[in-house]
C-alpha cells in the first residue's frame, strides 16, 4: 500500500526535530506535525528555559551539523567546568571538576529556543523533511501496512510509522491506550535568569533544600545564571507572587549568597513537576520518545538528554532496517528500541526520584547520614570520576563506566578510552 511519507513525527520540539535531523540522510521521507506557530510569527510561543546538555548530546548535535549553529548564536552555550553541590540540612558537599576526567567541561547550558531554532534551520536544508506548523493531530488509525493520521484541519497523512514526540500529555500515547505510570511531585520548578554580583566562573551550583533543590546554571555572560528552583507547590506559588526585591532577597538567602548579591532578576515562570514512565515504548507502527515515554525530576538535568538518546537509538534502528529493505514499522522490529533504552531510562528515573525523596527529608539523624554519604562520595576519586562520566552522558554505568549502550551518534572519537 502506498503512503504519503515514510515517517510522521508528532511534535517538533527539540527531541522530535533532532530525530528528523538524525534521519536527514537516510533517504526516508519525514513529516513533522508541530502544534506551535512557525518561528518568526509574533504569536508563536517562546521557550524561556535552558537545558543542561551532556557531552553525548553535543556529539549528537555535531553528528547532524547543528552544534556549530548553536554555538555561534548570540549568547552561545556556556560550558560547565565545575559543579558545587551542598546540602542545607547537613555538612555534606560534593565538588566535581571536569579536568579530573580529562575533559574541558562536563556539559553545556544552552537556551532551548536557540537549540530549536538551529534544528529548524537544519530541517530547512533537508529535502526529505517537511514540517507542518500550527498542525494538530486529531486521531489516527492503524492498518496492517500503514498508519493514517487525521489532523484537526481535516487532512489525512499516511506513513509506515508514527512517532510520538509530543510531550508528557502525548496524544499519540493516549490514543494508543499505552499505560503511563507515575505520580505528581507536588512541586513547581521556578525558572528565571538572574544577574549576580560575582562571576559564576562556569560553575553549576546546586543546594538541596528541604522544600526542593535550587540550582544556579551558568550562562554565556559570566554574571548571569539561569535558576531552576524546584519547590513544594504551595511555597513556589508564594515565591512567584513576591515582588522582585523580596524574591531577590529570599533567593540570595537560600543560596547562601555564594555569588554575592542578586542584582537583577528576569521574568519568573513555574512548571509543575511529575514522574511518569510508559509501560510500552512501541506498538504496531508506533513509537514514543522523550517526555512522551518518560518524564523525570529536573534535579539532575537529564530529561532532554535522555530524550535525545531515545531519538539517536530509534534513528539508528530505523535506518538499519531501512537499508536492509525491511519494514521498520513492525512492532517486533521496533521492540529493539525498547530493549535498548527502557532499562537505562528506568534507572535514571529511579535515581532522580530517590535523590528527590532522600534530600526532601529533614530529620537530624537522617540529615547526618546523608551528609556523611555526600562527603564519602566526594572523598572517593574513582567513584567521583565515574559519577562525572555518567553525568556527562559518556558512560552507561556508574560502576563499569562503559559506553556500550550509547548509540553511534552520541559517541566521539575519544569515547573508547573509557
Amino acid at each position: 500500500m502506498s503512503t504519503d511519507c515514510d515517517i510522521i513525527i508528532n511534535g517538533g520540539g527539540m527531541v522530535g526535530s533532532a530525530l528528523a535531523c538524525l534521519l536527514a540522510d537516510s533517504g526516508l521521507s519525514i513529516v513533522i506535525l508541530e502544534s506551535n506557530l512557525p518561528p518568526g510569527d509574533k504569536k508563536a510561543s517562546k521557550d524561556i528555559r535552558v537545558s543542561a546538555l551532556t557531552l553525548a548530546t553535543k556529539n549528537i548535535f555535531d553528528s547532524i551539523d547543528v552544534w556549530q549553529s548553536v554555538s555561534h548564536a548570540k549568547n552561545p552555550p556556556a560550558p560547565i567546568m565545575e559543579m558545587q553541590i551542598w546540602d542545607a540540612g547537613s555538612s555534606g558537599q560534593i565538588h566535581f571538576d571536569s579536568a579530573e576526567i580529562g575533559e574541558p567541561c562536563l556539559g553545556y547550558i544552552a537556551s532551548n529556543q536557540k537549540v530549536l531554532d538551529s534544528l529548524y534551520t537544519r530541517i530547512k536544508r533537508s529535502s526529505n523533511i517537511k514540517i507542518k506548523f500550527d498542525c494538530v493531530l486529531k486521531d489516527y488509525k492503524i492498518s496492517q501496512d500503514q498508519v493514517a493520521v487525521l489532523t484537526e484541519a481535516g487532512a489525512t497523512i499516511t506513513a509506515s510509522l508514527l512517532i510520538g514526540a509530543d510531550g508528557a500529555s502525548s496524544r499519540v500515547r493516549t490514543i494508543a491506550g499505552l499505560e503511563n505510570h507515575g505520580w505528581p511531585y507536588n512541586q513547581t520548578a521556578i525558572v528565571a535568569t538572574v544577574e549576580s554580583e560575582k562571576q559564576h566562573n562556569n560553575t553549576a551550583w546546586q543546594r538541596f533544600l528541604p522544600t526542593g533543590p535550587l540550582a544556579f546554571l551558568p550562562l554565556a555572560d559570566l554574571q548571569q545564571t539561569s535558576i531552576v528552583w524546584s519547590a513544594d507547590t504551595a511555597y513556589a506559588n508564594e515565591l512567584l507572587q513576591l515582588n522582585d526585591a523580596d524574591f531577590k532577597e529570599t533567593l540570595g538567602q537560600k543560596f547562601e549568597n555564594r555569588l554575592g548579591e542578586i542584582k537583577n532578576v528576569g521574568p519568573r515562570n513555574g512548571f509543575p513537576l511529575t514522574l511518569a514512565h510508559a509501560e510500552l515504548y512501541t506498538d504496531e507502527r508506533l513509537a514514543l520518545i522523550g517526555d512522551a515515554a518518560h518524564r523525570m525530576h529536573p534535579l539532575a538535568g537529564q530529561g532532554v538528554n535522555m530524550g535525545l538518546l531515545d531519538a539517536a537509538v530509534l534513528a539508528e534502528i530505523i535506518q538499519g532496517h531501512s537499508e536492509q529493505g525491511r519494514d521498520f514499522g513492525k512492532n517486533f522490529r521496533l521492540k529493539a528500541y525498547t530493549r535498548w533504552r527502557k532499562h537505562d531510562n528506568q534507572l535514571m528515573l529511579m535515581a532522580t526520584d530517590g535523590f528527590k525523596r532522600v534530600f526532601g527529608i529533614n530529620q537530624p539523624m537522617l540529615n547526618n547520614i546523608r551528609g556523611q554519604g555526600m562527603n564519602f562520595v566526594s572523598g572517593l576519586p574513582p567513584l567521583r570520576r565515574s559519577m562525572m562520566r555518567l553525568a556527562s552522558g559518556m558512560a552507561s554505568g556508574i560502576i563499569t563506566g562503559m559506553t556500550g549502550n550509547l548509540p553511534r551518534a552520541a559517541l566521539s572519537s575519544t569515547s573508547s578510552r573509557w
